[in-house]
């Protein structure tokens, strides 16, 4: 995950890796998962040299300043629909699977 602090607010994303053969279905399906989640701003990132990526955006809007408790809400909000995002994806099979830990213990597809 990665917090950006912007001018007009905050800007929280994270990056799924997407399995190539899942991008044109994963393609399709984003308008649908937009909707879906309406608090993230969802796209694919494809390089040509590193694996494709979902990204989920969550901004929270605060040129004026936020307090604690707007922070530790957009967060947890932000987490928590990027959670359900991603097992979604994961038993729509548009990411790759989830590594076993005892096998390989820094395979994540959720970073």
């Amino acid at each position: 995950r990665s917090l950006f602090l912007e001018p007009w607010g905050l800007l929280l994303t994270t990056e799924l890796e997407i399995r190539p053969m899942a991008l044109l279905p994963l393609a399709a399906d984003l308008g649908r998962l937009n909707m879906d989640y309406p608090t993230l701003k969802l796209f694919q990132d494809v390089v040509d040299d590193a694996t494709p990526q979902l990204v989920a955006a969550g901004i929270q809007l605060g040129g004026a300043g936020l307090c604690l408790e707007q922070f530790a809400g957009f967060v947890a909000s932000t987490v928590t629909a990027t959670r359900q995002l991603a097992a979604e994806c994961l038993q729509l099979n548009y990411l790759f699977a989830e590594a076993d830990t005892d096998i390989a213990p820094g395979s994540r597809a959720l970073h």
